[in-house]
């Protein structure tokens, strides 16, 4: 009984100015005592779609403001709260406390977008919405919060995503450098194993795929001899073929490049096999179909193995007494097939968004697990050279306490650095990944030190 009346106690000292039916006063079955408070509820937009939104504060109230995406498209942000890097994770229906929680140093509040992602409301029945869309709605969902929690807006702020994230969040970040006097405090981005640049990712995902033993190599053989004759598997030009390229190559291509998918693998982590009733892989089963669809499958007689087990967290955002803690009231499920499928991609290419951040002088920052064969680390750094940007050092970083200590590669260039974790894969900061990672690299990006600094 203490427990619970220590955590009315913490949170009975808003933010200022948020209205009370925003607060949330005590979440079903927590099993620690909290030191932050918790806000959730609807931003309205422009358009009369309803964005909820989840606000982990920190402790340290003059700490930096991030805003979190994650990815798809069509995916909750509710997964980087309740299965990555939140305050809390849920275990056998209960919420136990995360170690590695961000928001020990960051106020973190979670999005969810596009409207119909999530228990975010969508006004009509169209399900129909674009890059633009989703960008321009983002933005008004951000003055929303701010006139919500006035006294954040003087706090430095952030955004970061992951996956698709690696488009919402440079887009996102356009519009916010144009509009200072709502965003005075605008200082950078984090990309998490971001899909930036379509041609790069599938002109490098083929050569990561063979390389990593997942296509054999009579099938690049024939690729090359009937598609791409003259060419290497470095130097051909796939994405060409999926433009402009026969049907039959176009079959091909695909096949090559979805390899990953049906390798028996986990695409997301590939130290992970995939097995029907896997209990201890990483939670990503929801993201699945969303990420495929993101590819714009070319063939379409792929059966996908089912890698992963049902999100525990998904059931608890469906209970009763949860969903009236945090003022809603609707079926939630973690990923939206109505908003993938009817998702309208307009930009293949983030460079023009990523280059002029940089020329706002914008820090950037983008990591990689290098177990992830969903958005690699190859297409992110390929998408960073050919930025063109003044290249710095290169050196790898390291994570005391732990044998061996080096946990990835640095790579910095002009306004934007790479940062690699070693046995990481799509969700970095997964519990069954390298949380512990994650947390430093997010540290210390945000804090503007050394990568390599303790935290």
């Amino acid at each position: 009984m203490w427990l619970e009346w220590l955590y009315l106690l913490v949170l009975a000292i808003p933010l200022k100015a948020v209205p009370d039916e925003d607060r949330i006063f005590q979440l079903p079955d927590l099993k620690f005592t909290p030191n932050f408070k918790q806000y959730s509820g609807y931003l309205t937009v422009e358009s009369g779609n309803q964005l909820f939104y989840w606000l982990t504060s920190s402790p340290n109230q003059s700490a930096p403001l991030v805003l979190w995406l994650n990815g798809g498209p069509g995916c909750s942000s509710m997964a980087g709260l309740m299965s990555e890097f939140g305050p809390f994770q849920v275990k056998q229906g209960g919420l136990v406390h995360n170690k590695y929680a961000w928001n020990e140093f960051a106020h973190i509040l979670y999005l969810d977008a596009p409207a119909g992602v999530g228990f975010s409301i969508l006004k009509s029945s169209n399900w129909t919405t674009s890059d633009e869309v989703v960008a321009k709605e983002n933005k008004q969902a951000m003055t929303k919060f701010f006139q919500k929690f006035p006294e954040l807006k003087k706090n430095r702020l952030f955004l970061a995503g992951e996956s698709y994230g690696g488009t919402y969040i440079p887009m996102l970040g356009d519009l916010v450098l144009k509009d200072k006097p709502t965003f005075p405090n605008f200082e950078g981005i984090l990309i998490g194993n971001g899909c930036v640049h379509e041609k790069l990712r599938i002109n490098s995902q083929i050569p990561f795929n063979f390389y990593h033993g997942l296509i054999a190599e009579k099938d690049i053989e024939i690729a090359l001899n009937r598609c791409c004759k003259r060419k290497s598997l470095d130097t051909c030009d796939w994405h060409h073929i999926t433009k402009q390229g026969s049907e039959e190559c176009k079959e091909i291509v695909a096949r090559l490049d979805e390899s990953n998918f049906y390798s028996g693998l986990d695409p997301y982590l590939l130290d992970y096999a995939c097995y029907p009733d896997d209990t201890e892989g990483p939670a990503a089963s929801e993201f699945k179909n969303t990420a495929f669809s993101h590819r714009r499958v070319l063939s379409k007689n792929i059966t996908l193995k089912n890698c992963h087990h049902e999100n525990e967290y998904v059931p608890y955002l469906n209970r009763k007494d949860v969903q009236s803690a945090i003022h809603v009231n609707q079926v939630f499920s973690s990923c939206s097939r109505s908003i993938a499928e009817n998702y309208i991609v307009q930009y293949e290419d983030m460079t023009p968004f990523i280059r002029r951040l940089i020329d706002g002088k914008k820090r950037i920052l983008m990591f990689n697990g290098d177990m992830d064969s969903v958005c690699t680390h190859v297409h992110n750094l390929k998408f960073i050279d050919q930025l063109g940007e003044e290249f710095i050092q290169r050196s790898t970083w390291k994570l005391e306490n732990r044998v061996p200590k080096t946990a990835g590669v640095w790579t910095s260039f002009n306004g934007i650095d790479l940062v690699t974790v070693n046995g990481g894969g799509h969700f970095v900061s997964s519990p069954y990944e390298k949380p512990r990672e994650a947390l430093q690299i997010f540290v210390n990006f945000i804090q503007n030190s050394n990568y390599s600094t303790t935290v």
